[in-house]
């Protein structure tokens, strides 16, 4: 009596034999020896786990199954006491193929869930490519030659491990190697405090993989190389991993501009080439420590290292020309700059799940510190080629940077009924920034370095957010429902203080930002409709009144009495899919107040640019996406979307305030005989408006082979980047009082060699 009234059960953990990887989501199956009918079934956890209930003294068989793998089967005996199964591997599928070896499909890029995910270490370059250029090989993303990120016409909003951040030079913090997935999620809930679409990178994590060390080199023709290493072992309920990487990218761009002054008679031409070289090289230490207590608790945590050198060098010739287009003077301008930022991280997360509820609590903290010097020199010349002046104008630039960052969360869910689940949690940032600028001027008569005081200011930006959400959940019959609302107070303040000068600002801006979203799942297809309405609150940099005259022929300052843009966005999404596709259609509309836009005016040969809430932006499109087998060693992925912008305001500068645009991409993941994995990734984007101006088309074309060998612990690979050479785009702004077009070209075409060598340790 006693046995039997015990609660018995069988434990396990998923993997994959391919990367060693737990298997979330895959299918378990319990049946008496003898039966061919299922007891009890369950799906894996996010890290792979399982638990079913099970009676003593009893002999039982488990099926475990997962598309692509090999079914694992066992017959198992139960006596008077729980029973755990290890770690459980699935080894892939192999079909034969006349002269092609198929093995359980490399999912690079492919759909979860509705969303676009990509796996990085799946990806056959094994080159420098950083996590912007990981971005770019993703459906329905957009990302221009100044690395803005958009979907849909509109910037994303970037979570790293599901915590947003607003400055997307965090990017540059993110080692490639340690991104375990990169996820798309189109139409993001409440749950979200996000602008328009969401991307999701998550890191790796020691207890998603089994004990093992990756090291990985690749090097191109221009020198740049990168270098990284990864171990982590996993003990029992522990795990721990260590992971650092080297990396120095190097690349030369040129820009040419023209502007035309419709009020300067005297200069109505000015005229404009730079060729830019510059030099990144980041270092970067990352370790942390994972602790299941029980299978319904498991706590996170890692700190992270990094620091990053910089150091850009331009070299600039300005003409100033007349209406016939005789020249009248010119210059010859140099600038270098020493940029370091070192930033330190702090993340800790905490997981509790039971039978209908489930929590996370998550914490961030970052510090960051950048100091920059640029050394400035420019010489005029007449016509003929005479010096005007024979000292150069001199001066230099300190600029100094510190950020810290606060981030917390806590995210709650409880399947109240079969149908209906709650979701529910608040979240709080701070973000607090304090830069001190100076500059100094070359005087030839006192033979010595002298402070420009107008030029000497300290800035400070202090921003809260808290926030909190409520989800109702609701499915029934393959149909589904969820309707939400997210409370958001945020508080700013800005602070200039310079030379007999002081700007305080302070805003604060209470929300109520709703999502609604009801559809269809169907065994075949489905649709869904959603709306949600949000709110993008300026950046620091927008704000900051400071006149930053790094180049004297365009000087950028913010505006401290910028409002956030607000947006209302409805899509209507229709799928199909089966065993060999996935595909997509989406109808949408967004409607965008409050726009904050570049504000333009010119003052003799300079141009100024600050900001604005200048406009009211109305967008509309379609969107499609496939993920497509061709053939059992060949899948392609794409996306196109289809868009009309229309922006409506007064003195805008753009040449044009209405346009239709598109976007394509295209990828093709072939598996071939002897363990060779190609991918071809091409994307081209039409000419679109955005907020700072017309923008010309971009299209860029990449392709990587690479090969294991020795029992696939040793991958070589090759890559060639922008084979099109084709990583250059033109920019355009006009308003009353000028025309400007500028052409940016990049030359990074390159061919990268890689080598990642890995093996598995004994648990």
């Amino acid at each position: 009596m006693q046995v039997a009234a015990q609660k018995l059960s069988i434990t396990g953990q998923v993997f994959e034999s391919t990367r060693n990887e737990s298997l979330p989501f895959t299918q378990i199956a319990l049946f008496e020896k003898e039966s061919d009918v299922s007891l009890s079934g369950a799906l894996t956890d996010n890290m792979g786990h399982f638990s079913l209930p099970v009676r003593a003294n009893t002999n039982y068989r488990i099926q475990i199954q997962f598309l692509g793998y090999q079914s694992y089967v066992s017959e198992i005996q139960i006596d008077t006491s729980s029973l755990d199964l290890g770690n459980l591997i699935l080894e892939a599928s192999a079909q034969n193929l006349a002269e092609i070896v198929v093995t359980g499909e490399k999912k690079t890029i492919g759909k979860e869930d509705g969303n676009w995910v990509l796996y990085p270490d799946k990806l056959p370059d094994g080159g420098t490519n950083s996590t912007i250029e990981l971005l770019s090989t993703l459906p329905s993303v957009a990302v221009d030659l100044d690395d803005n990120v958009s979907i849909r016409g509109r910037q994303v909003t970037i979570l790293i491990d599901g915590v947003k951040t607003d400055d997307i030079g965090a990017l540059d913090q993110i080692a490639p190697s340690t991104i375990a997935k990169i996820e798309v999620i189109q139409n993001p809930s409440a749950k979200y405090d996000a602008e328009g679409s969401v991307i999701n990178i998550l890191l790796k994590s020691p207890l998603q993989s089994t004990s093992s060390t990756r090291l990985k080199a690749s090097v191109d023709h221009f020198g740049n190389h990168q270098e990284s290493f990864i171990t982590n072992k996993r003990y029992k309920n522990w795990g721990a991993f260590l992971q650092g990487s080297s990396n120095r990218n190097q690349f030369d761009s040129q820009n040419n501009s023209i502007r035309e002054n419709f009020i300067n008679t005297n200069t109505p031409f000015i005229l404009q080439d730079r060729d830019d070289q510059v030099e990144n090289n980041t270092y970067q230490l990352r370790s942390g420590i994972n602790h299941r207590f029980s299978e319904n608790h498991l706590i996170k945590v890692d700190a992270q290292w990094q620091n990053n050198e910089y150091s850009p060098t331009s070299a600039t010739h300005k003409e100033n020309r007349d209406k016939e287009m005789a020249l009248l003077k010119s210059s010859q301008q140099n600038q270098h700059s020493n940029r370091d930022k070192n930033m330190g991280l702090l993340r800790a997360q905490y997981i509790g799940n039971w039978n209908t509820q489930s929590v996370k609590i998550r914490f961030n903290y970052r510090k960051q510190k950048q100091d920059e010097d640029r050394f400035y020199k420019s010489e005029n010349l007449l016509p003929n080629g005479d010096l005007t002046d024979a000292n150069p104008y001199l001066k230099k630039d300190y600029l100094n940077m510190d950020i810290n960052t606060i981030q917390s969360s806590v995210d709650y869910e409880k399947q109240l009924t079969e149908e209906l689940e709650l979701e529910a949690g608040a979240d709080y940032s701070s973000d607090k920034q304090d830069q001190n600028s100076l500059q100094e001027k070359f005087d030839y008569g006192l033979n010595d370095w002298i402070r420009n005081l107008s030029k000497t200011f300290t800035y400070k930006y202090k921003k809260s957010t808290s926030a909190v959400y409520g989800i109702i959940n609701q499915k029934k019959n393959n149909w589904y429902a969820s309707a939400g609302a997210r409370l958001r107070l945020i508080k700013g303040k800005t602070e200039n203080f310079g030379d007999e000068i002081a700007n305080k600002q302070s805003n604060s801006y209470l929300s109520i930002l709703p999502t609604l979203s009801f559809g269809h799942d169907g065994e075949s297809n489905g649709f869904s409709f959603s709306y949600k309405k949000s709110q993008k609150i300026p950046r620091a940099n927008q704000l900051n009144s400071y006149r930053n005259d790094a180049n004297p022929l365009n000087i950028n300052f913010g505006n401290p009495d910028l409002k956030p843009e607000k947006e209302h966005s409805l899509s209507v999404d229709f799928s199909w899919h089966s065993d060999k596709y996935q595909m997509s259609v989406a109808v949408f509309e967004r409607m965008i107040e409050d726009v904050v836009m570049s504000d333009y005016y010119s003052i003799g040969d300079t141009l100024f640019r600050t900001y604005a809430n200048m406009a009211t932006q109305h967008l509309t499109g379609s969107e499609y996406t496939f993920s497509y087998k061709l053939v059992k060693w060949c899948r392609l992925n794409g996306s196109a979307s289809v868009f009309h912008q229309k922006f409506s305001g007064e003195n805008l500068s753009l040449p044009q305030n209405k346009i239709w645009s598109y976007n394509s991409k295209i990828s093709a993941n072939v598996q071939l005989p002897k363990n060779y994995a190609v991918q071809a990734n091409y994307s081209y984007n039409s000419k679109t408006i955005s907020a700072y101006g017309l923008k010309g088309k971009l299209c860029n074309l990449d392709l990587g082979m690479s090969k294991s060998i020795f029992n696939k612990n040793l991958r070589l690979s090759v890559r060639g980047v922008n084979l099109l050479d084709s990583k250059n785009q033109w920019r355009e702004s006009e308003n009353m009082q000028f025309a400007s077009r500028s052409f940016k070209y990049q030359n990074n075409r390159r061919l990268v060699l890689g080598v990642i060598y890995k093996w598995s340790h004994a648990e």
